[in-house]
């Protein structure tokens, strides 16, 4: 049961990785040349970012002593077309190796057109890469995480998200960690009109060895519970580094294969959020949904159980 329910997650999380293409995202990435790994991961760096940034909360409202919230929570980001190629350098040498230039390319980004993109040059020149390995051709990025919210003293709650799964070689890992504090309890503020909390989530994302991402998001968010219902805005800041390791390799000819390694942190174009929805609550089953303005704008939806 757990094998099965850990596959369920997999496929809707890492559905990019699982696609029908030859490479692997470990692999495409690695060819990757440090000239060109900003522009060729930057939508996923992103993507990532605002997508783990997403779900953090559904009412300001919070549990008293030892309530809590157990539920799945899941995203959609869609990709916009102008983040699927960029312009990549290429590094050109003379079939001697005595003149080297650079020449510029515009390809897929790792969401762009699957397939490989050969590098055009004049005859008897070499190109480094010679090669560009396509994107994963997919419109979004989809996102799944379990999430659990626990009521600690005088309107606190701390929140948390976890998931580990081996993959092909690559072990992906998601953990995130949140404080949340209720500004009317804490402040006795009863006569306020709308319930207010503010929130603060670091969260790291490993997929094997060579992607290592955290990304800090801290935010302020207003709620009115109407019955079941209990629309919910909040505004945010959010910040996302990804960390690459990994050896590019190329060969020339009559020359013995070169690596070269690679050590890069990027940081994501997320950083202002802005988060409008509404949860519906019957008896203990809590589902809620709400888009995100972000810098690519998304959608969050989540189901679960609550007891506060």
């Amino acid at each position: 049961m757990a094998n099965k329910f850990k596959a369920i997650i997999l496929s809707i999380l890492f559905v990019f990785i699982a696609q029908g293409f030859s490479a692997n995202l470990i692999e495409m990435i690695k060819q990757m040349t440090e000239d060109n790994l900003k522009g060729y991961t930057q939508p996923l760096i992103t993507s990532f970012g605002e997508a783990t940034g997403s779900g953090l909360y559904h009412t300001a409202q919070t549990h008293k002593f030892l309530g809590f919230d157990l539920g799945l929570k899941a995203m959609w980001v869609p990709i916009p077309e102008s983040a699927k190629t960029f312009v990549a350098k290429v590094l050109v040498l003379s079939n001697n190796l005595a003149e080297t230039t650079f020449i510029y390319d515009t390809t897929a980004t790792i969401f762009g057109k699957s397939g490989q993109d050969p590098v055009s040059v004049p005859s008897g020149s070499i190109a480094i890469p010679s090669t560009f390995p396509g994107g994963l051709n997919l419109p979004g990025l989809p996102f799944l995480i379990p999430q659990v919210s626990i009521g600690l003293i005088k309107g606190t709650e701390v929140m948390f998200r976890y998931i580990s799964i081996s993959f092909k070689e690559a072990k992906v890992q998601i953990f995130g960690a949140g404080l949340k504090i209720g500004l009317n309890k804490l402040f006795n503020l009863k006569l306020l009109p709308v319930d207010v909390a503010v929130q603060t989530v670091y969260q790291v994302f490993n997929i094997g060895d060579i992607i290592k991402s955290s990304t800090f998001s801290s935010n302020i968010h207003a709620s009115k519970t109407l019955l079941v219902v209990t629309p919910y805005f909040g505004i945010g800041y959010e910040n996302t580094k990804m960390n690459f390791d990994y050896t590019f390799t190329y060969s020339l000819p009559n020359q013995p294969q070169t690596n070269v390694p690679i050590k890069l942190a990027l940081t994501g174009e997320n950083h202002f959020r802005a988060v409008i929805g509404m949860s519906l609550k019957l008896a203990i089953l809590m589902i809620h949904a709400d888009y995100n303005l972000t810098k690519y704008p998304s959608f969050n939806g989540g189901i679960g159980f609550s007891l506060r």
